[in-house]
């Protein structure tokens, strides 16, 4: 179940002048950045790359087990609740930065 966002203030961060929304497809990553199939080459210091996963799945592509070996899928098999990110206890270094305020219910 997805719940309405608290916040909205992330959309007028599309109005910095250093920001630049842009939705032409990648053509090859470069040296410096990226060329989209427009030509342009845009120089990027980071990428981040995330597409093609299913957003409310938590983790659904990869097995992570936590100290002792506990599966992260049975101790969120309840419900998960994120507000700008989540850290789970005996799951050491498992940062997740997720949409905020994103709920689901696992059955």
């Amino acid at each position: 179940m997805l719940e309405p966002l608290f916040s909205n203030n992330y959309c007028s961060s599309f109005n910095r002048s250093n920001l630049e929304l842009v939705t032409e497809s990648i053509e090859r990553i470069t040296p410096k950045g990226v060329r989209t199939e427009d030509g342009i080459e845009r120089e990027a210091d980071l990428l981040i790359l995330a597409t093609g996963f299913a957003a409310i799945q938590y983790l659904s592509a990869i097995a992570v087990r936590g100290r002792d070996g506990p599966r992260i899928d049975d101790t969120w098999s309840h419900r998960v609740v994120a507000y700008l990110g989540a850290t789970t206890s005996g799951f050491p270094r498992l940062f997740i930065l997720y949409e905020p305020n994103m709920k689901t219910a696992r059955s």
